[in-house]
C-alpha cells in the first residue's frame, strides 16, 4: 500500500538575516523539496504551510508534476541562482584570462562565493546579503584562529566580494534582476586594510644574503665525481656519510636516485638568488628560465613573461650576474631548465621560497639583523630600488622588469629617495660637530657596495655593483 504522502515546509534563515521558504514533501516515491519564496517575496509560515497543503493535496489526487528542470535559457531569462548564472559567467570568462587568474577566480567561487550564496537568487543578493556575507567570512576566520589556523585576511575576503560585484555587474549587463547600483560595490561593503611597506633589500643586506646562500651551496656540498663514487661504492650509509662529511639520509637519497641526477642538480641558491637579484623575473618566471635563456656573449636574459606582452623581454646582465650564470651553465646540460632543484626537475614557486630563500634568509640574519622578511617579490623589488638608485630612468626600469604601469615602478622609486635621505640628520650633525666634508666622505665609503649603471652603456645598461662606489 503506497504510503500517504505528507509534508512540511521549512524555514531558512539566510546570511542577510531573511528567509526563504521550501516545502518538502515525498511525491513518486521520493522525497522532493520545492523553493516557494522568500520573506521579501511576501512568504510568511502560514502561506507557505498553505502552500505545502495544496502540493500533498496534488500528490494525492495524482495531478502533481515535478517543476521542469531550469535549462540555462530559462534561468537566464527568468531569475536564475547565483550558483546557475556564476557557474555560466566563469565557463565563459575562463577562456580569456591567464591559468593563474583563472585558478584563482576558481577559487573565490568554489571555496567561498558558492558555498555561501549558491541557493539565492539573483535578485536576493543585496546589500543586507553582502554584509551578511562578510560577516560570515568574519565568523570563520575567527572559529580556525581559535583551531590555530590562519583563516583569511581582509584582503582576501574584499577579492572574494570584488568578484561578486563583478558577476553582478554582467548579471545587471544581461538585463537580470538585480538590485541596482550594484550591492556589492563600495567601501562600506569591504574590511579595512592596511597596506603594509613593501620591503626591499639594501645593499649590504643584499649582499649579506648573497653571500649566505654561497655558504649553504658550500656546506655539506659533494662534486659529481663524489655522488658517482658514493652511487658505486659498496660501503653503509653511515660510512659514506662520515667519509664525506654529509647526513646518512642525502647518502641514501643519493644512492637511490631521488636527488643529484645530473651534476646541474647540486645546489645552486647563490645562482638563483643573484638572477632573482640581479635581472628581477617574478618567481614563476624565474621557474620556466631554461639554459637557452641565457645569452651570454650579448649579456641578456631571455624572460618569456608570465602577465602579459610587456613581461616578454630582455634583461640586460651586470658583471656579478653574468659571473654566475655563466658557472652555473657550465654545470648544466645543453637544454633543459636553468635551475633545476635537487631531483632534476624544474622548481615551483613554492620550492624557491622554502628550499633557497628561507634558509638563505635565515643564516644572512644570524650576521646581519634587522634583515626584513625576504622573499621571490623583494628580491624583485631590490632589483628595482638598484637600478633607480644608480641613476636608470623609469621608462628604461619598466621594460627591464616587464611593468606596464609607471606607478608601481614609481611607489617603489619613492622609497628609494626616503631611505638615501634618512641619515641626512646625522650628517649634519656630525658637520656640526667640527668633522667637516673629509670625515663624511669617508664615512660613505665604508658602504658594502652601491649600485652604478655600467660606464659603457649609461643609458640602457644593468647595474654592476662596486664597493665603495655611491649612488
Amino acid at each position: 500500500m503506497p504510503r500517504t504522502p505528507t509534508g512540511e515546509a521549512l524555514a531558512y534563515e539566510r546570511a542577510d538575516g531573511g528567509v526563504t521558504w521550501y516545502a518538502r514533501f515525498r511525491a513518486e516515491g521520493r522525497r522532493r523539496r520545492v523553493r516557494l519564496g522568500t520573506d521579501h517575496e511576501g512568504w510568511n509560515e502560514t502561506r507557505a504551510e498553505n502552500a505545502v497543503a495544496e502540493l500533498v493535496d496534488q500528490v494525492r489526487r495524482g495531478t502533481w508534476r515535478p517543476p521542469p528542470a531550469r535549462t540555462a535559457t530559462a534561468a537566464a531569462s527568468a531569475d536564475p541562482t547565483f550558483h546557475e548564472f556564476a557557474s555560466g559567467w566563469f565557463a565563459g570568462k575562463a577562456r580569456g584570462l591567464a591559468a593563474r587568474t583563472v585558478e584563482d577566480y576558481q577559487w573565490r567561487l568554489s571555496n567561498h562565493l558558492l558555498p555561501h550564496f549558491k541557493d539565492h537568487c539573483l535578485s536576493e543578493i543585496d546589500v543586507r546579503a553582502v554584509d551578511g556575507y562578510r560577516a560570515a567570512k568574519l565568523a570563520e576566520r575567527e572559529a580556525a584562529r581559535a583551531a590555530g589556523l590562519r583563516g583569511l585576511s581582509n584582503d582576501s575576503v574584499n577579492a572574494t566580494i570584488a568578484l561578486l560585484a563583478q558577476i553582478l555587474d554582467v548579471a545587471a549587463e544581461h538585463k537580470l534582476a538585480v538590485e541596482r547600483p550594484n550591492p556589492a560595490k563600495g567601501r562600506r561593503r569591504r574590511l579595512k586594510t592596511q597596506r603594509g611597506r613593501r620591503s626591499f633589500l639594501e645593499p649590504d643586506q643584499a649582499a649579506a644574503l648573497l653571500d649566505a646562500a654561497g655558504r649553504l651551496d658550500a656546506a655539506g656540498a659533494l662534486s659529481w665525481e663524489q655522488v658517482l663514487e658514493i652511487r658505486a661504492a659498496s660501503a653503509s650509509n653511515v660510512a659514506l656519510a662520515t667519509r664525506f662529511g654529509v647526513s646518512d639520509s642525502l647518502v641514501s637519497r643519493i644512492r637511490r636516485g631521488l636527488v643529484w641526477r645530473t651534476p646541474a642538480s647540486a645546489p645552486a641558491r647563490r645562482a638563483l638568488i643573484a638572477t632573482l637579484l640581479l635581472a628581477g623575473p617574478r618567481v614563476a618566471e624565474l621557474c620556466a628560465l631554461d639554459v637557452r635563456d641565457v645569452d651570454l656573449p650579448n649579456r641578456r636574459l631571455l624572460i618569456a613573461g608570465s602577465k602579459s606582452d610587456a613581461a616578454r623581454r630582455q634583461v640586460v646582465l651586470s658583471d656579478l650576474l653574468l659571473e654566475e650564470l655563466t658557472v652555473q651553465l657550465a654545470r648544466c646540460g645543453p637544454d633543459g631548465p636553468l635551475f633545476p632543484n635537487t631531483r632534476g626537475a624544474r622548481y615551483t614557486p613554492s620550492g624557491v621560497r622554502t628550499a633557497v630563500l628561507t634558509p638563505a634568509a635565515e643564516l644572512a640574519a644570524r650576521t646581519l639583523p634587522g634583515l626584513p622578511a625576504v622573499t621571490p617579490h623583494t628580491l624583485r623589488r631590490t632589483f628595482i630600488s638598484l637600478l633607480l638608485a644608480g641613476g636608470a630612468d623609469v621608462p628604461w626600469v619598466m621594460a627591464q622588469v616587464g611593468h606596464t604601469d609607471p606607478k608601481v615602478t614609481l611607489q617603489i622609486y619613492a622609497q628609494v629617495i626616503q631611505s638615501r635621505q634618512r641619515d641626512y640628520g646625522a650628517r649634519v650633525d656630525r658637520m656640526i660637530a667640527g668633522r667637516g666634508e673629509r670625515d663624511q666622505e669617508r664615512d660613505q665609503s665604508a658602504i658594502p657596495f652601491l649600485p652604478r649603471l655600467a660606464p659603457d652603456d649609461p643609458a640602457t645598461t644593468a647595474i654592476t655593483l662596486v664597493a665603495g662606489d655611491p649612488a
